[in-house]
């Protein structure tokens, strides 16, 4: 099941847009995967910087087609649409975006331990906070 939505974290689309800084928001109560949805518009040709972003997944997925739970509320399920130019090596663009993640994160948390477990779990003192999912 999908179903739009028209805040996140008590942001309009129109202000996330802004804030970001991104013309393509797509925002969702309710979505399958926000992978499955970037892939899909990916597909479809939205330019790079299109972004996802769900408050609920009822079919999130991790490395390997796990399933990944993703509760209302409890998380930030988000996906991006990137498309690297000059990238001569694919391979390299999990672990490129795993060390962006925790590059971004030691800037929203600070002073806090902040590591990959290879290859796609985000930990943050010594739990696991999220996941990297790149796919092609």
């Amino acid at each position: 099941m999908i179903r739009k939505a028209t805040r996140w974290e008590g942001q309009t689309l129109q202000q996330l847009k802004e804030r970001w800084d991104r013309p393509h928001v797509h925002l969702y109560a309710q979505i399958d995967s926000t992978n499955e949805r970037a892939v899909e518009l990916a597909e479809e040709g939205t330019p790079a910087g299109t972004i996802v972003l769900a408050d609920e997944q009822t079919a999130g997925r991790g490395l390997i087609s796990r399933n990944w739970f993703s509760p209302k509320g409890a998380g930030l399920y988000i996906s991006i649409v990137f498309r690297p130019a000059g990238q001569t090596n694919p391979m390299l663009i999990p672990l490129l975006a795993g060390l962006g993640t925790v590059r971004a994160t030691l800037e929203l948390v600070g002073g806090t331990r902040v590591g990959i477990k290879w290859p796609n779990d985000l930990i943050i003192d010594d739990r696991k906070a999220g996941g990297v999912l790149s796919e092609t």
